[in-house]
């Protein structure tokens, strides 16, 4: 008698008996006034192969449209908050959340709920606190179902907190770098790995996903992952992150992060000299001064 709208939400977590009736639907439905719509995560898509091939069974039938849905802009972020909060944020916070969120909505949720107690204005200092445990944990969750070389890949990667080059994995992780790329190709089926486009890097699919790995590491976990970065990039300076202080800069905060103050000591001079090579003052003094507290925990 008039139109109806069918909605599935979250069709990656259907059952058999499900599928087969939206697949019926979809291969019968021809002239009922029938809208059919289903949501999905992306980022499931690539954990179950049978799933993947009845998403593209789908879009073969006639009338199916996929709608791929892209991060929220800063400015609907904003909108977002606002909603949520039921007031205007403030900028400096809105714009926080929207660059640590990424986007997600459900991200943005949860850094905004997570300030709500924290007083003043309702979100704290959400765009920069640690992250709410129930978040942590979900994303955290991620990477405790893949295999044992996925993960050890990940978690380098994560420590690492920037985008790397894959040879720089393989030689903090000691594995073969045919196993690094095997492990990397799965890890971006599973969208917790993206390859820059800018040219041969690959980071963490996004920075909370970073964020709660490396706070589910053990202390002595994220130590001796640091220990291999600096060790791994003194021995290959070519695969540091482009800066003022070269790879010094870079083997100096992993030294300092695996709580190796010699090493870190000795470090951050030589990346202090690098930086006053290329005139890079304010850096020159700042590594000085990071030299300067590590002096008491020297040994004599």
């Amino acid at each position: 008698d008039r139109p109806v709208l069918f909605v599935v939400e979250d069709v990656h977590w259907a059952d058999d008996a499900t599928r087969d009736l939206l697949t019926y639907l979809v291969a019968n439905l021809r002239a009922e006034r029938v809208a059919l719509v289903a949501t999905l995560r992306t980022d499931a898509v690539g954990l179950d192969p049978g799933f993947a091939s009845w998403l593209v069974e789908l879009a073969r039938a006639s009338g199916s449209e996929r709608l791929d849905l892209g991060p929220l802009s800063p400015e609907q972020v904003t909108d977002q908050i606002r909603a949520i909060l039921g007031s205007p944020p403030r900028p400096p916070l809105a714009a926080a959340i929207a660059a640590r969120s990424g986007g997600n909505a459900l991200f943005v949720e949860a850094l905004v709920a997570a300030g709500a107690g924290s007083g003043g204005d309702g979100v704290g200092d959400t765009g920069g606190s640690r992250l709410p445990d129930t978040l942590r944990e979900m994303l955290a969750a991620r990477i405790r179902d893949v295999p044992p070389t996925t993960a050890a890949v990940i978690r380098v990667l994560a420590v690492a907190g920037r985008a790397v080059d894959d040879r720089l994995l393989a030689a903090a992780t000691g594995l073969p770098p045919a196993t690094v790329d095997e492990a990397l190709r799965d890890a971006v089926a599973r969208h917790l790995v993206a390859v820059d486009p800018r040219g041969p890097l690959v980071d963490v699919h996004h920075v909370l996903l970073r964020e709660a790995i490396v706070a589910d590491l053990l202390g002595g976990e994220r130590r001796e992952l640091h220990a291999a970065l600096a060790a791994a990039l003194a021995a290959r300076p070519e695969l540091a992150d482009p800066s003022p202080a070269g790879a010094a800069g870079e083997v100096a905060q992993h030294w300092a992060a695996a709580d190796r103050p010699v090493q870190s000591y000795r470090a951050a001079l030589g990346a202090a000299d690098a930086a006053l090579g290329v005139r890079a003052f304010a850096g020159a003094a700042r590594l000085r001064r990071r030299a300067l507290d590590l002096l008491l925990s020297l040994p004599a």
